[in-house]
């Protein structure tokens, strides 16, 4: 959890710099802002592939690494005057993130058990946490200290880094002790159509929940909300998006994780609804009950997809972490796009369909069969 804080966190001080990048080093938006993109894309489409070659390690050292990365290629970026080697910077901290997550969400899987889902929940609300406070602590932090702020970034970064490493290493896929419990039991050849519904699924979870971030205080502006009051409901809706979040994960561990995504989904299509149809008290408590319900299956559904790939772990949770995400900043495009064809309440109006056609999707999901066969048991001694 404290390596999915610091990475989300530290890698939001590329978004930060970028007024520094327009005033100080003459650059554009658009060249100060593809470089915020480019970490972002290499630090999410990678995910499954490098999830692959963990999973063919056999080791979860590899999130240490990835976040040890993050922060030494980091720690620079302040002191960097060249675009080309901001790109360079942005490009092996993006590398760094696609490598730490996947691996950290197996090594999570692993540690947490038959609490797998509770396990998984408390890792996505590190990154949740890292991400909220980042655009609190970091401009702030600039303007006091300059973008050579940045250098703080490193040992911050190991400080969690090695312990990271340390201890993952007590936890070992090969090797281990056996034991016979039912776990879920899926032929290779059945695997295929299910993942793709579960990516379907985080990648329009995703479109609705990113671009509700990027454009939803400026739709609040049209309803006659000063800018400041837009972003403050906004933040409400992330707070009970992180709180639906730990719920969801929790329930899962007892509750049919399938009709859990379904019917959170299903709430948070109708909540939208009733916030775009509403106004007043109703829309505040319909906006901020859409988030918690948004958000209920994130981990979720990175659960039911290592449940798929249980000798792949780390693949499961890049294609639902990593391409989901990556995929779902495509569809905020979209919307983006839309705003300028339609109007702005068309096109997030829209994101209710989205939402809904999430829900949808995951009905011919059929849930793993048990069966009773040897499954590796993770021991963690001293943890």
């Amino acid at each position: 959890m404290l390596a999915h804080l610091v990475n989300d966190g530290a890698v939001y001080l590329f978004a930060a710099l970028i007024p520094y990048y327009t005033q100080t080093l003459g650059m554009s938006y658009v060249e100060a802002g593809f470089a915020w993109t480019l970490l972002n894309l290499v630090g999410s489409v990678p995910q499954p592939f490098l999830g692959m070659v963990a999973d063919r390690l056999e080791g979860y050292a590899l999130a240490g690494l990835g976040l040890a990365i993050v922060a030494i290629f980091l720690g620079p970026v302040g002191f960097v005057f060249n675009y080309w080697g901001i790109l360079a910077l942005a490009a092996v901290v993006g590398l760094g993130t696609a490598i730490c997550h996947p691996v950290a969400a197996a090594f999570t899987a692993a540690a947490g058990g038959r609490r797998r889902g509770m396990a998984m929940s408390v890792f996505s609300l590190g990154g949740n946490i890292g991400f909220t406070i980042a655009p609190l602590a970091l401009p702030p932090l600039i303007l006091l200290f300059g973008p050579q702020t940045s250098a703080a970034i490193v040992p911050a970064g190991l400080l969690v880094a090695v312990p990271l490493i340390l201890v993952s290493r007590r936890i070992k896929p090969e090797g281990l002790h056996r034991t016979r419990r039912v776990i879920p039991v899926v032929r290779t050849s059945s695997r295929v159509f299910p993942m793709v519904l579960l990516v379907s699924v985080a990648v329009l979870r995703s479109w609705v929940y990113t671009a509700s971030i990027t454009f939803l205080p400026t739709y609040l502006t049209t309803r006659g909300l000063a800018l400041t009051a837009g972003a403050q409901l906004l933040s409400l809706m992330l707070m009970m998006g992180t709180v639906g979040m730990l719920a969801g994960g929790i329930a899962s561990d007892y509750f049919s994780p399938k009709w859990g995504t379904i019917l959170s989904l299903g709430a948070a299509t109708a909540l939208l609804a009733t916030f775009f149809a509403s106004s007043g008290i109703a829309s505040v408590v319909a906006l901020a009950l859409s988030g918690l319900f948004l958000l209920w299956s994130m981990a979720v559904t990175t659960v039911m997809a290592q449940n798929l790939y249980p000798g792949n772990q780390a693949l499961a949770s890049g294609l639902t972490i990593g391409l989901g995400i990556g995929l779902g900043s495509v569809g905020t495009s979209i919307t983006g796009w839309m705003i300028d064809l339609f109007g702005i309440t068309v096109a997030m109006s829209s994101l209710v369909l989205v939402a809904l056609l999430a829900a949808a999707i995951l009905l011919p999901y059929r849930e793993p069969r048990a069966a009773t066969v040897p499954e590796a048991r993770a021991s963690v001694a001293g943890v």
